[in-house]
């Protein structure tokens, strides 16, 4: 199984093309993010909204904005692999990321929170961050 994460991962960690993360997109991956009529639009992926309905079924918790930015947050460590190389440069062992406590701080955390209630710099058409906006005090989402 690590063998097909490490093709799809990457690819699901990535913007959708042509876009890049670091070109005014720093949290729009692929496996929420795509291109609709030309454009960028956040959580419009057709596999995020079930992907993130299931995981508040399990939780049994409504989604709130800490919940949302906590996500976008951490699985993009979850989805990034940690390769162990012997002295020869060879690999010996590969897993699955863990939290990492370097780069999930309470800084990053509202960065990220700031980047989901800004419609120009993360726009979408996506109702559950729209309600979250509306309850933040949010008024222009036009998209």
């Amino acid at each position: 199984m690590v063998g097909n994460h490490k093709v799809g991962f990457p690819k699901l960690l990535a913007a959708p093309q042509p876009y890049h993360l670091r070109n005014g997109f720093p949290f729009a991956h692929s496996f929420h993010a795509t291109i609709v009529e030309g454009r960028l639009l956040n959580f419009s992926h057709p596999d995020f909204e079930p992907t993130i309905a299931d995981f508040l079924s399990y939780l049994d918790v409504l989604l709130t904005l800490n919940l949302l930015a906590t996500f976008v947050m951490v699985l993009p460590q979850a989805m990034t692999f940690k390769v162990t190389k012997d002295a020869t440069g060879a690999v010996v062992k590969e897993e699955y990321g863990k939290w990492d406590s370097s780069c999930c701080t309470f800084e990053k955390l509202e960065e990220i929170k700031a980047w989901l209630l800004n419609p120009d710099s993360c726009p979408t058409r996506w109702q559950r961050l729209l309600d979250i906006r509306r309850a933040h005090g949010v008024v222009n989402q036009a998209v």
